[in-house]
């Protein structure tokens, strides 16, 4: 009855909604219609309030949804979607930031990253350099001394001869800090002193303490044992040092500054060397005596493996033939391998220790080629440069971008690249530069890739193409006129070459081919200068004594075995000396060293085990008189 009569004066929305706050509730038909009302992106948030009254936590809510919303649908930029950003991140596991600063090493620090710069690298260098000479001089001294014990059987002579060459170590050292500031002087030769001076310096002494216990052990007195020694090394070590002064210092005639510096550096150290040969250790022979032999009651030469080299120049003499052509096989079969497999580096940084700053400018050059411009290359033209160069320019090897500008009369066009300074790639980029000179020149090549073209011809090429044949030539020369005789000085380099082609060869085998680590260019410069120094020494001392023996009324082959097993076991020592000497700097963290140190202590050891008792014998068996040939006839006095 009520609704019929409400029916009549109230509408139907005013019915429903009677109805409806009769079920829920006043409270639940507000929140409803409030809901209902609002629209709908602000509904999540009411329940917070209208139930809570949390107004904070509906901002905060509103503004964490409308951010999430907003980039949605217009996702902000990201180091990916930006072109010059997304070039310096690599796999989320490399990124490159370019920084400009006005100091040459600006303090980075670390939590940021590692700096790509060549300052960097040689302050790192120069630390590892410091580090290893120290630890370089101590070992060879120690291993040295050792050797010494076990060849001459004594402890006084190797005392006597460790502490004066010690002493010379020590005098070329100061003199070379004395001079620093008018003669720069190269690291490598700084960082080599040490071998050199201890294998040559021991060395030759070992060879003259040799010689003196041989004289008195034959019953000659002191004195005259001291004049033996004297005229020994007028004969035999004044060559040798004249070759070693030859081989060492043609590094001097090279253009570059650094490599003077070597030449200088050595010379210097040979002179040195000769000044402690010739002038203190025969006053010490003298002043000492029998001393030097202490504690041995009884003076003997040193015998050592005798009896092998006794079998070796045997076998040398009935085969002469036989051997020298399996020398010559062998040595063919290494100029065979060199020339096939043979991958030269001018690369300085690839011989440098493994620092973070190594690896760090790696992985710029490596990940970041078309980013990292760390060398520039100028093309300087008389004419605006033609379009068509200027598209070829942009197709080099890892091209960064150029800059062109006028400068006076001259068009400069500055090529960046991804390459640092001394990287082998810009041989390439000169090349290409080269020939396109022929279709778009004429112009200028400077900067970077022309500055490693002039070191690559000026050093290496020019090394084999003019200072080895000069070396030789040079060699070939003092020997004749020291050893009068055409026919020796021959023999002897050919039988340095041998030794130099085996042991190189076993060196790209190793760390090329082994190890994956090219070799670095200086590796066969200095392995063939020390090599022709050091390896003439044994053969001028075997000559000597041949030529001693013949005069003394032997014939030629009792003369060659005499001499051999005479001096073979001091060779052997000598041998064993220079290779424990240069085997030290396998202890660097520097690769050029350590590829230094292994083929010349190889070739040392090839040398005075393989070339001296057998090879050498054999070829001068072969020859016969025609050793001796001279421009006065046959030198030899019978």
């Amino acid at each position: 009855v009520t609704e019929a009569i409400l029916a009549t004066r109230l509408n139907k929305t005013l019915i429903d909604l009677a109805r409806a706050v009769a079920a829920v509730g006043v409270r639940q038909y507000v929140y409803v219609q409030l809901i209902n009302q609002t629209p709908p992106p602000m509904r999540p948030y009411l329940p917070y309030l209208i139930c809570g009254g949390d107004v904070e936590k509906a901002v905060e809510m509103f503004k964490s949804d409308l951010m999430r919303n907003l980039t949605t649908r217009y996702p902000p930029p990201t180091i990916y979607s930006i072109a010059g950003a997304a070039d310096l991140v690599y796999q989320d596991k490399y990124a490159l930031a370019v920084v400009k600063s006005s100091e040459e090493m600006p303090n980075v620090p670390p939590q940021l990253g590692v700096p790509v710069s060549t300052s960097f690298l040689l302050k790192s260098f120069t630390q590892v350099v410091t580090e290893d000479v120290s630890k370089i001089d101590r070992t060879t001294a120690a291993a040295l001394f050792t050797v010494l014990l076990y060849v001459m059987g004594t402890l006084a002579a190797p005392v006597l001869i460790i502490s004066a060459v010690g002493l010379t170590y020590l005098g070329v050292m100061g003199f070379f800090y004395q001079i620093h500031e008018i003669q720069k002087i190269y690291y490598l030769t700084v960082y080599m002193a040490a071998p050199v001076i201890f294998a040559i310096g021991v060395d030759y002494m070992l060879l003259m303490v040799s010689r003196y216990a041989e004289e008195r052990a034959l019953g000659r007195d002191k004195t005259e044992a001291v004049k033996v020694v004297w005229r020994y090394a007028n004969r035999a070590i004044a060559a040798s040092a004249a070759v070693v002064a030859t081989s060492l210092g043609s590094f001097a005639i090279s253009r570059l500054p650094f490599m003077q510096s070597i030449g200088v550096g050595y010379l210097i150290t040979t002179l040195f060397i000769v000044l402690t040969i010739f002038l203190i250790l025969p006053t010490l022979l003298y002043l000492l005596g029998d001393r030097v032999f202490w504690p041995k009651k009884t003076i003997a030469a040193h015998r050592g493996r005798s009896r092998l080299l006794e079998k070796a120049v045997d076998t040398a003499l009935k085969k002469p033939l036989l051997v020298a052509v399996a020398a010559a096989l062998v040595t063919l079969l290494s100029f065979l391998f060199l020339i096939s497999t043979l991958r030269i580096t001018t690369n300085p940084v690839v011989a440098m220790p493994e620092t973070q700053y190594k690896k760090a400018l790696e992985v710029a050059t490596t990940y970041f080629k078309n980013v990292t411009a760390l060398s520039t290359t100028y093309i300087a033209m008389k004419n605006p440069p033609p379009p068509e160069l200027l598209h070829e320019v942009e197709k080099l090897p890892n091209y960064v971008n150029y800059t062109l500008e006028k400068r006076g009369d001259w068009y400069i066009v500055a090529v960046k690249l991804s390459l640092e300074d001394t990287s082998d790639k810009l041989l390439d980029v000169y090349r290409r530069l080269n020939q396109l000179r022929a279709y778009y020149g004429p112009y200028l090549i400077g900067g970077a890739a022309s500055w490693k073209n002039v070191i690559f011809n000026e050093i290496y090429v020019k090394f084999w193409s003019l200072q080895i044949y000069v070396v030789i030539a040079a060699v070939v020369l003092i020997l004749a006129f020291l050893l009068k005789s055409f026919l020796i000085p021959l023999r002897l380099v050919a039988t340095v070459l041998m030794s130099i082609a085996w042991s190189l060869a076993a060196e790209v085998a190793l760390f090329q081919e082994a190890m994956g680590q090219p070799t670095y260019w200086l590796v066969p410069v200095v392995l063939f200068a020390f090599l022709m120094a050091i390896g003439t020494d044994y053969d001028i001392f075997i000559i000597t004594r041949i030529r001693e023996e013949i005069e003394n009324g032997l014939d030629e082959k009792e003369a060659i075995k005499t001499a051999i097993v005479t001096t073979g076991p001091v060779i052997t020592g000598a041998a064993i000396i220079l290779a424990a000497a240069f085997s030290t700097l396998m202890l660097s963290q520097t690769l050029l060293l350590r590829q230094i140190g292994f083929t010349i202590a190889l070739a040392a050891l090839l040398d005075a085990f393989i070339i001296r008792p057998l090879v050498v014998p054999a070829l001068i068996t072969l020859a016969g008189k025609y050793n001796w040939l001279w421009i006065t006839g046959y030198s030899i006095r019978r």
